[in-house]
């Protein structure tokens, strides 16, 4: 049995979704036995699957905080420091 990602069946069934509903019982048995064979699917999950069809999903970025935040200020502190001492240092 020649098995697609899941990605990819569901796109098979969101453009068939619309067929589905607007086909009389026999079109609708014809139907899933196509997508049975392409799909590997169950009848009974395609029938639930196709009145319904799952919804592109948007991935969420994972935002991680730096871990250096806490460090930060305090080295900027210091840095203003340094570079006013380099620079009274190169005045002299």
């Amino acid at each position: 049995m020649n098995f697609v990602i899941k990605k990819d069946v569901h796109a098979i069934i969101r453009a068939f979704s619309k067929q589905y509903k607007h086909t009389k019982k026999k079109g609708k048995s014809e139907l899933l036995s196509r997508l049975v064979k392409t799909t590997g699917y169950s009848r009974k999950h395609l029938m639930e699957a196709l009145p319904n069809p799952p919804k592109v999903r948007k991935r969420k970025k994972r935002i991680q905080k730096s871990r250096y935040l806490q460090v930060l200020k305090p080295l900027r502190i210091l840095w203003q420091f340094q570079i006013m001492h380099a620079d009274k240092d190169s005045s002299q």
